[in-house]
């Protein structure tokens, strides 16, 4: 969640003396590892992010290099930062209709939101899933919003 700490571990042995411990982040999975970012350091297993930020949502990896150079990388961790912003980016307003208009639009679309959000209409207090004039506007296969009323 937006704000939350998050603590990663990892934990090996080397042949020689203690391994080294560095992490390295992805937003996404790309073959090319030298594009990934590469985090603290040291000799413990343990990544604390505190505060998560959206932008560290993503895959973390721990590498363990022994006194020779070897290297063994772990399978990635993900993180996935969760959150619901508070304001709409379009939302319903007040109107007047004419018996003229061949239909409405009632505008709203939901606030950016990790996972997308989902809108649900209520009339009278009953949800609106299946009306003969009514339907939801789509934008996007994850994305839609808008009461289209004809």
């Amino acid at each position: 969640t937006l704000g939350s700490s998050v603590t990663l571990s990892c934990a090996g042995t080397a042949t020689i003396g203690t391994p080294t411990v560095s992490w390295l982040f992805t937003a996404e999975i790309v073959p090319d590892i030298s594009s990934w970012t590469s985090l603290a350091g040291g000799t413990t297993g343990t990544l604390v992010l505190g505060n998560l930020q959206k932008d560290e949502g993503g895959y973390y990896f721990c590498q363990l290099t022994d006194g020779y150079g070897y290297s063994l990388l772990s399978r990635g961790a993900l993180v996935i930062v969760t959150y619901l912003e508070s304001e709409f980016a379009d939302y319903p307003v007040a109107m007047t209709v004419t018996n003229s208009q061949s239909h409405i639009r009632i505008p709203c679309q939901a606030p950016p939101s990790n996972p997308a959000a989902t809108i649900n209409w209520y009339k009278d207090g009953s949800l609106i899933e299946s009306v003969e004039n009514m339907f939801q506007e789509y934008k996007s296969e994850d994305e839609y919003g808008s009461l289209i009323i004809f």
